[in-house]
């Protein structure tokens, strides 16, 4: 019998099933589409198992229905542990106002800007006394370095989220990524290689047992 927790990591605390295979969280209604398209590798009893499984989790409020139930964690508790099974990035930048994250420079840019009136000192004309606006750029306005996370690649899933330093990592606070789409540093590479190794090991195992199981019914059929 296939098992949720051989592909999925639950995370009750913000009421998600995180794949182990591509490190994206899920809820309950997602977890369909997803296991459907992208595990189709699976028996179609595994798979409906699984499915099953989700919609039981639901119900007992373990797991989201969809996005709009997910507990997101929140910017003003502060740096969190990082969670299992998703991909750590160093690169982040945290605005000092309102603790939001980006990870392009363009992006804190033009979040500070629209958000809190910030205005570029080295735009011409700007950075005098009595310019108008918030005047200042990193460290005045927000930081780098700073280690994030993030539960999906669309809709809200995207926002992300401060988590506390992998234990590996540089201890001087301003280890940095490479940037956007680049692979996230080094942490984010060693947290993936992981997370894909595990994903391995568990999708032998279950493999196995289906195998395992099919044959035993196949032999009782006989």
């Amino acid at each position: 019998m296939a098992s949720i927790e051989d592909w999925f990591i639950l995370s009750p605390s913000l009421r998600v099933a995180i794949c182990r295979e591509h490190g994206i969280a899920l809820t309950a209604k997602s977890v369909v589409s997803h296991v459907n398209r992208y595990h189709r590798h699976l028996a179609t009893r595994a798979r409906q198992q699984i499915i099953e499984a989700a919609a039981a989790l639901q119900d007992e409020g373990v797991l989201a229905a969809d996005t709009y139930a997910i507990r997101f964690p929140d910017h003003g508790a502060g740096a969190i542990p990082a969670i299992e099974g998703l991909p750590v990035w160093s690169d982040g930048k945290r605005c000092m106002a309102c603790g939001h994250i980006r990870r392009t420079r363009e992006d804190i840019q033009k979040h500070c800007r629209s958000e809190h009136g910030w205005v570029n000192p080295r735009a011409r004309g700007r950075g005098r006394a009595g310019a108008g606006g918030v005047v200042g750029g990193h460290g005045n306005v927000w930081v780098d370095g700073v280690y994030c996370q993030r539960l999906g690649q669309t809709g809200t899933l995207q926002r992300l989220f401060e988590v506390i330093a992998p234990a590996a990592a540089p201890s001087d606070g301003q280890a940095h990524g490479e940037g956007e789409d680049g692979g996230g540093g080094r942490a984010a590479i060693e947290a993936t290689f992981e997370a894909s190794a595990r994903a391995i090991q568990e999708k032998d195992r279950a493999a196995a047992a289906l195998v395992g199981e099919q044959s035993r019914l196949s032999a009782n059929m006989w």
